[in-house]
């Protein structure tokens, strides 16, 4: 469990196109290296020596967050010279993350993208244990590799930060990104296809709308249909889909990018639940329509 004392949190919307298609580590036995991992968020942190805290602010407002970047624990060694604090990402995906196919390990990735930049005093700050170094935004950025899959809602195992900083700095910041994959990745393509699973409109899977949702519609209790703007990225219609947990179970092209996708979730997903989700697709600015999958038959 995260201690909610000394907690910095950051939350920042889902956004940013694909890494280069690569795995961190680089070519680990039995990754998956067809795709490369989509960013997911940005923050910045602060690190007070004076107080030995840590805060992170993500993007405000968060429109839609996909992870939480919590630190917490920073301890100030004035023998050593050195500060270090926890850290864990937790996912907000419906989706788990650190993996393509949920089995195999692809792992999160967070990375130092902007350096250290002393805000307070003067001197030089180095990374002290980062797992590694790569090109992410530039060159030789060090990185922090959680080695794992986590679960929707879930956090990561912690991972200890560790920072050189001579006496003379009193406070630093950092900007950090998080990139990972996530089993959209794999399912979504630019151009939805064309069909959709016949199983969908199984008559034990139809119902009739309420008087709170559609009255008298007929529908899959668990299918929506979603159309994205043109120019939406193949990142964002990944993202959007793996927010609300959901998998492409067919779909109508429509135009060279896009079309509708048709969508299932997990389950008998209950009458709320279905236009509770529907209403996450309609927030995002890149979502045209998100409605429920109409059926003209009679519901049981």
């Amino acid at each position: 469990m995260v201690p909610l004392a000394s907690l910095a949190l950051g939350i920042a919307a889902c956004h940013g196109p694909a890494l280069a298609p690569r795995r961190l580590p680089l070519d680990a036995p039995g990754t998956i290296t067809s795709l490369g991992p989509v960013r997911l968020a940005s923050y910045t942190c602060v690190l007070d020596g004076r107080a030995a805290s840590v805060r992170c602010d993500g993007p405000a407002p968060p429109s839609s967050p996909c992870t939480r970047f919590l630190a917490y624990d920073m301890v100030k060694d004035t023998i050593a010279h050195t500060w270090t604090f926890s850290a864990v990402v937790q996912n907000l995906l419906g989706q788990p993350i650190g993996t393509l196919d949920g089995t195999t390990i692809a792992g999160t990735t967070v990375a130092i993208t902007a350096g250290t930049t002393v805000i307070g005093g003067s001197g030089t700050v180095t990374v002290a244990n980062a797992d590694g170094a790569d090109t992410f935004t530039g060159p030789n950025q060090p990185y922090f590799f959680y080695d794992e899959i986590t679960a929707p809602q879930a956090f990561t195992a912690q991972k200890r930060w560790r920072f050189n900083v001579p006496d003379t700095v009193s406070e630093i910041s950092i900007s950090i990104v998080v990139w990972t994959d996530f089993p959209a990745e794999r399912d979504v393509t630019e151009r939805p296809p064309d069909g959709v699973d016949p199983s969908i409109d199984d008559d034990t899977n139809l119902v009739r709308g309420t008087s709170t949702h559609m009255p008298g519609a007929t529908f899959p209790r668990n299918v929506i249909d979603v159309l994205f703007e043109p120019g939406a990225s193949l990142a964002d219609r990944q993202l959007a889909i793996a927010k609300i947990g959901a998998t492409v179970v067919g779909g109508a092209p429509m135009f060279d990018d896009g079309g509708i996708y048709v969508l299932r979730l997990p389950g008998r997903t209950p009458e709320d639940t279905l236009f509770a989700r529907i209403a996450q697709l309609r927030a995002l600015p890149h979502v045209v329509m998100a409605e429920a999958h109409l059926v003209f038959s009679p519901a049981p």
